[in-house]
């Protein structure tokens, strides 16, 4: 009798060899084959991988790292039992999905970058770090940025409109629509924009009769209300209020206030125009030309840095919205650098010393919570001061020491710490717990986007090619504007 011969790779464990390899009945001629009169199989945990009938179930399953379980199917780990290990994964994999074993390929997964569930957004993956990507195309002329943790704000300049996007390229939405938050100003300032506790705050400019005007909005997330707050006047006297004051005729109306300073709300039919446009100016006729320098938000307060024509600067702290005002601290010196630590605020002053170390400016720092604007205190001092930032206990910034150009940091009343330092002025810092992020200036241009890791010093450079005009930061993202009107982010 002619005996059965099977022709074709076998099932995986128990499929049937090929003829040549054994015969019904007979002893097998290859490795790990079961034969009976319905032919031949593996022997069980075995397999025929190769497809040579010679070879028979050459490889065994239940330990194979490159044949877990069935033929061609890899384990980063051991194979036990014919499953892949979720402990003890090779380099640079890991068990992401709580499933067996380390399928997670940490070295260029997106999802899973560097660590399980760490995305990289829009960007690809490399060597266990996010690239950049492009976040918002061209078109939207940003000017200054902000971030929470899931969204970057903007000012759309031509059009004046507030904007968000989120991180992970989808719909740009619109937040606020007739805003004049591009530049400001003859100095060409860019309006400020922050976000934290669910708000986003900015500034706006325009001129009216009787001179420029600027203002701070603020805008609540969840229910997209908005509303102008109030500034603290600098100025001393009182300002132009509905009850009446300078400025102001006998009848001392709203519109009367208004008139006072746009003769068109009293050349035309009053309407609720020329009502809104008192609020839009803070007092009215009588408020001193404040301009808002530096804008701080954390959860739950915003300090805000104002100053007026004559250089008389304040800094004021509120509550998460603008709510309860309060003076922290007043100087003669233009204040445009300013951050929240804990329970206390900083900002920089320059300072006229004449001695040999090149001191020139220093840092202070004063409590946010004094019932009446507290003393400040000398918190550093150095060389070219500039660029403050923080993160949570730690305090940033950028100066120089003789010839190099440094970032620093300071944690409470411990010694200043050099992070890094450059032969090009460093400028746009942003920090969190473990990378320091900045660009260099290259003959007044902020190119390229740099970090430095805090706990080994190693230096990376994640963009050298982009003009970079304004960045940002988040727990999730840091983000930058270039010059040819792109924004761009990276996952952290």
């Amino acid at each position: 009798m002619i005996p059965k011969r099977h022709v074709g790779r076998p099932l995986v464990a128990t499929g049937l060899v090929l003829a040549s390899a054994c015969f019904p009945g007979e002893r097998p001629t290859a490795i790990h084959l079961e034969c009976d009169d319905d032919g031949c199989r593996c022997e069980a945990n075995f397999a025929d991988c190769d497809g040579d009938p010679s070879t028979g179930c050459e490889l065994p399953t239940h330990s194979d790292r490159n044949n877990c379980g069935g033929c061609d199917v890899e384990c980063h780990s051991d194979c036990s039992n014919g499953q892949c290990a979720t402990e003890g994964c090779d380099p640079n994999f890991a068990d992401c999905h709580n499933g067996p074993g380390c399928e997670s390929d940490l070295a260029n997964d997106v999802d899973h970058c560097g660590a399980c569930d760490h995305s990289c957004l829009g960007g690809g993956c490399a060597e266990r770090h996010c690239e950049p990507y492009e976040l918002v195309d061209r078109g939207f002329y940003p000017l200054s940025l902000a971030a929470d943790d899931t969204h970057l704000y903007f000012c759309e300049t031509i059009s004046g409109t507030i904007m968000r996007a989120p991180f992970d390229q989808g719909e740009v939405e619109v937040v606020a629509s007739d805003q004049t938050c591009g530049w400001l100003d003859y100095d060409f300032r860019a309006g400020l924009i922050a976000t934290g506790g669910g708000h986003v705050y900015w500034t706006t400019g325009r001129w009216v009769e009787s001179g420029y005007r600027e203002r701070l909005h603020a805008l609540a997330l969840d229910t997209g209300q908005s509303w102008i707050i109030e500034p603290q006047t600098i100025a001393d006297g009182p300002c132009c209020l509905p009850q009446g004051g300078p400025g102001c005729t006998e009848d001392a109306t709203i519109e009367a206030c208004v008139c006072a300073d746009d003769s068109y709300c009293c050349d035309t039919e009053w309407d609720s125009w020329c009502t809104d446009l008192l609020v839009s100016l803070g007092c009215g006729s009588c408020a001193p030309e404040l301009s808002y320098r530096a804008l701080w938000a954390t959860d739950d307060q915003l300090l805000v840095a104002m100053a007026d024509d004559a250089d008389n600067a304040v800094l004021t702290v509120m509550s998460a919205g603008g709510a309860d005002p309060q003076e922290v601290a007043s100087t003669v010196a233009e204040i445009d650098h300013v951050a929240l630590v804990g329970d206390h605020a900083f900002w920089i002053e320059p300072i006229s010393i004449s001695n040999e170390t090149g001191i020139d400016s220093i840092i202070l720092r004063a409590s946010t919570t004094a019932q009446s604007p507290a003393e400040a205190e000398v918190f550093a001092f150095g060389q070219g001061i500039d660029n403050l930032t923080a993160s949570v206990d730690t305090l940033y910034w950028t100066g120089r020491d003789d010839e190099l150009y440094i970032i620093a940091r300071k944690q409470g009343g411990g010694m200043v710490e050099l992070v890094h330092a450059s032969k090009r002025p460093l400028a746009t810092v942003q920090a969190d717990t473990t990378h320091v992020y900045w660009t260099e200036n290259v003959f007044d241009i902020r190119v390229g986007m740099y970090r430095v890791a805090l706990d080994t010093g190693e230096t990376t450079t994640f963009t050298s090619s982009h003009y970079v005009y304004a960045a940002t930061s988040s727990p999730t993202i840091v983000a930058w504007v270039d010059y040819s009107d792109r924004i761009f982010g990276l996952a952290k």
